[in-house]
């Protein structure tokens, strides 16, 4: 199959859009009670992003529970997490209606992090697009930048986060990314990093002698003796957190191209849907008016 031309495909972190979107929009409902605020951030997000991005094709991904090998790895991964509010919880489904009305697929398979979804459908999706941005303010992601996938902020979609930004901001390039925080941790997953090894001392530490392997094995030449223990006594949390922040890109999943392009003739009733849960300002954008303020 050809490539097509000028093919753009927006991926949709779509939990981590949710929980933006619910703590950003404290109190919103419907004139009977139901909670919305989630919901209506949601949209608003996912249309400004579609917008500003210029998308020829979109998809949102959900998280279908912890990844059983990373829990095998590590017990307390994410465990720092608190549950889902009931308040955001119930209002899913709504999603899962505005996703179908306006011909967005949603992928979600149990058992299996959006993360590593996301990861697969873009190798599925490389062969058949010009550009893949994702959406999403997960740090993780850093790891599959390159020249033809770049990742766009909920906060700023404006800007496209490439090669040069991830090295800009993290101090190392794209391919050292996993070491990069296999060395420093993640606190937003749970994974502690080298004791005394923060980003900037993994950075140079990258920086100077290339890889892990290269590191580990030149411990001797490292002049801080309080970097060198530490480094010699984490090994094993090193090796660890490899293979925990390492994104799976072989989930089996499909990618149907024809579903996930835009097309107006996807959304017939997408207008009365936002207005039967009082979208009016969305559903007027939606009728031909003119985009109203976005979230910042």
């Amino acid at each position: 199959m050809d490539k097509p031309v000028l093919k753009k495909l927006l991926l949709i972190d779509g939990h981590s859009i949710m929980y933006r979107a619910f703590y950003a929009i404290p109190d919103l409902s419907t004139s009977s009670g139901r909670p919305t605020n989630a919901v209506y951030g949601f949209i608003r997000m996912i249309r400004q992003a579609e917008r500003i991005t210029g998308s020829s094709h979109v998809a949102v991904v959900f998280d279908g529970g912890l990844s059983s090998k990373r829990l095998s790895l590590h017990a307390a991964y994410k465990a720092q997490r608190p549950p889902m509010p009931d308040a955001m919880r119930e209002q899913f489904p709504i999603v899962d209606q505005y996703l179908a009305e306006a011909g967005i697929p949603r992928y979600r398979i149990d058992g299996q992090e959006a993360d590593d979804l996301i990861a697969s459908l873009v190798r599925k999706a490389l062969p058949y697009m010009d550009r893949i941005v994702i959406l999403t303010s997960d740090k993780d992601f850093f790891q599959l930048v390159d020249d033809q996938v770049h990742l766009v902020s909920p906060s700023d979609p404006r800007k496209e986060i490439d090669s040069f930004a991830v090295a800009n901001k993290t101090g190392v390039q794209t391919g050292n990314i996993v070491e990069w925080l296999a060395l420093c941790g993640d606190s937003s997953d749970n994974i502690e990093g080298v004791p005394g090894v923060g980003e900037k001392t993994a950075a140079k530490l990258l920086s100077e002698y290339g890889s892990i392997s290269l590191l580990m094995s030149s411990l001797n030449m490292i002049k801080s003796d309080r970097i060198r223990k530490a480094l010699e006594n984490s090994r094993q949390i090193i090796e660890r957190n490899v293979q925990l922040i390492t994104l799976q890109a072989d989930v089996a999943v499909d990618f149907d191209l024809k579903l996930a392009e835009k097309s107006p003739s996807k959304q017939r009733n997408l207008a009365a849907f936002l207005r039967s849960y009082e979208f009016f300002s969305i559903a007027n954008e939606v009728d031909g008016g003119q985009p109203t303020l976005n979230l910042d």
